[in-house]
C-alpha cells in the first residue's frame, strides 16, 4: 500500500472499511499496540506512514498520545 493512500481525515471510516485506506486513529491504535507487544520496528513503520502525511505523533509522559499535523 503506498503511503500516500492514507486517508488523512478522522472520521473517514467509509474508506477504511472499503479496503481503500487507514484512518490517522487507525494508525496511531496500531502504533500503540506494536509498542505494548515491544515491537518497535512495526511501531516506527505506523509512525514513519505518518509522518509521510505531515502527522507528528508525540508520547506524553502520562502514556496517552498526542498527534498534530505539520
Amino acid at each position: 500500500m503506498a503511503c500516500r493512500t492514507i486517508a488523512v481525515h478522522l472520521d473517514d471510516y467509509a474508506a477504511m472499511a472499503a479496503g481503500r485506506s487507514l484512518t490517522i486513529a487507525d494508525l496511531i491504535q496500531q502504533r500503540q499496540t506494536a509498542r505494548q507487544h515491544r515491537d518497535f520496528a512495526k511501531a516506527d513503520q505506523s509512525r514513519d506512514r505518518l509522518a509521510t502525511v505531515d502527522v507528528t505523533v508525540v508520547d506524553q509522559p502520562d502514556g496517552e498520545v498526542r498527534w498534530h499535523r505539520q
